[in-house]
């Protein structure tokens, strides 16, 4: 990602499954958190809190400023070098960004499916970081889930994509 950033953006950028999946939310709502615990699991880190946003051919892809690149700032603990603590498979230097999740949007998260009627509900008990990855999976093959509402959004929703 050598271009020029044609936007900068507050949020958490992960490659999670092979898609890049941009956090959104106000300070204190979780991104940072939410991606230790995929980044645990084997995701990627691509920028956490500064996202440089840059138009790669019809794509927007996002990567961290150069002096932020690996890092992770977790409330109450403090900055976490992903690289040295994960090893350097859990950073990626850029991604495409494939989707919007908000983070606010999470405790109103229900998720209601045709086919087999299951709800998920964003209560603090949920497992956030397994409900990103299985709608993620979803994406992929969408007639696993039905109906994901306005918390995970398409990239062509995100703010400055028109540009």
């Amino acid at each position: 990602m050598g271009q020029k950033p044609i936007l900068v953006l507050h949020g958490v950028l992960l490659n999670v499954l092979g898609r890049g999946i941009l956090l959104t939310g106000s300070s204190g709502s979780g991104k940072s958190e939410l991606a230790l615990r995929l980044v645990r699991k084997g995701h990627q880190l691509v920028a956490d809190d500064v996202i440089e946003i840059s138009r790669d051919g019809q794509y927007l892809s996002g990567a961290a400023p150069y002096e932020l690149r690996g890092l992770l700032h977790i409330r109450g603990i403090g900055v976490i070098d992903i690289r040295k603590m994960y090893g350097p498979a859990a950073f990626r230097i850029s991604a495409r960004i494939d989707n919007v999740l908000n983070m606010e949007s999470l405790a109103a998260l229900d998720f209601n499916c045709r086919a087999d009627k299951v709800g998920i509900s964003g209560r603090p008990s949920r497992s956030i970081s397994l409900l990103l990855e299985t709608v993620t999976r979803s994406i992929v093959r969408p007639e696993t889930i039905c109906e994901l509402g306005s918390i995970y959004k398409p990239i062509h929703q995100l703010p400055g994509s028109e540009l």
